[in-house]
């Protein structure tokens, strides 16, 4: 990639970061990264065209950790749980200001850019729910969106500061975030049972 234009993409994600795409002018984008408004404007039509380029990197790096958990030998338990970070560090990494001045910014165009970027990789997460259901990776009677939606919901409980203060760590508390997932409250020993008890009703 060209130089300069790297270095507007660096410098045009840590001021979005900081302070959201209204309050950023090309300007100061260019001002910090030390390059010329005609050398911004030879790489992007305006702000808007930065943050979607900004926004296809962090796309394309999450799906490429997406692509090579799912492609792994590893038991589909574990891919779930990697599939929860990615979705964690993805939300974590993107500031609120940003996120929201992307949402209500009013550009049709950006709006429909990020509403056709999530569509794909709900589809593909979706597909892989389904394919670990056929495979019997996965109970068969849950659907595969109510999985994602759930998972989703997971990220945002993560930041609640009344969940966040009854552990210890960070860590601790998404272990029993994916614990509470994979096994409800029930012990591990009743949700044994309960399947075996389906399982002779269903033949």
């Amino acid at each position: 990639m060209n130089k300069k234009k790297q270095q507007i993409l660096t410098t045009g994600k840590d001021l979005f970061w900081k302070y959201g795409i209204k309050r950023v002018t090309v300007e100061e984008i260019c001002n910090r990264s030390g390059v010329s408004k005609m050398t911004f404007y030879k790489h992007f039509s305006n702000k808007y065209d930065l943050a979607m380029d900004i926004m296809d990197s962090i796309y394309d790096e999450n799906i490429n950790r997406y692509r090579e958990i799912m492609s792994s030998d590893r038991e589909y338990k574990d891919k779930v749980a990697d599939l929860y970070k990615i979705k964690l560090d993805a939300t974590n990494d993107m500031s609120h200001e940003f996120l929201n001045d992307y949402i209500n910014s009013g550009e049709t165009e950006l709006i429909s850019y990020l509403n056709g970027k999530i569509e794909k990789i709900m589809g593909i997460i979706i597909n892989d729910f389904i394919i670990a259901q056929e495979k019997g990776e996965i109970r068969k009677d849950i659907k595969p969106e109510f999985i994602n939606f759930f998972l989703d919901h997971m990220v945002k409980m993560s930041g609640y500061p009344e969940l966040i203060k009854l552990y210890s760590n960070a860590q601790e508390m998404i272990l029993e975030l994916l614990n509470f997932f994979f096994y409800g409250i029930l012990p591990r020993s009743e949700i044994i049972n309960l399947n075996k008890q389906k399982f002779k009703n269903d033949v």
